[in-house]
């Protein structure tokens, strides 16, 4: 048995927060995310895991405007970057203020 933790929520709400800070762009966070979502062994807590699959699924419902085609509105299952930019805000808050973190480290 190792004492490694793995991926920590504390590297999820990095990840966002710089999001938020506006020190990567939609599809850098995206990539990051996914990578980081991968590499994560633990996900087993329903909580978290409901967080993070959020943030998953706005990723993928995510349009930026220069991907939009000429004239062309969104999806009903589409969303913009504000509104992405909203659900990862949500996720941080989420995640840092879930009941027990397993790590018993919650930051605000």
């Amino acid at each position: 048995m190792t004492d490694d933790p793995g991926v920590t929520d504390a590297a999820y709400t990095d990840l966002f927060r710089a999001y938020l800070d506006g020190a990567s762009d939609a599809q850098s966070f995206r990539r990051s995310f996914y990578a980081l979502m991968q590499s994560d062994e633990r996900i087993g807590d329903e909580v978290r895991y409901a967080i993070l699959q959020r943030v998953f699924f706005a990723g993928e419902d995510l349009v930026l405007d220069a991907h939009l085609p000429e004239g062309e509105g969104r999806d009903d299952d589409e969303i913009d970057e504000p509104t992405f930019r909203q659900r990862i805000a949500a996720a941080a808050r989420d995640l840092a203020q879930r009941p027990d973190d397993g790590e018993r480290q919650h930051r605000a």
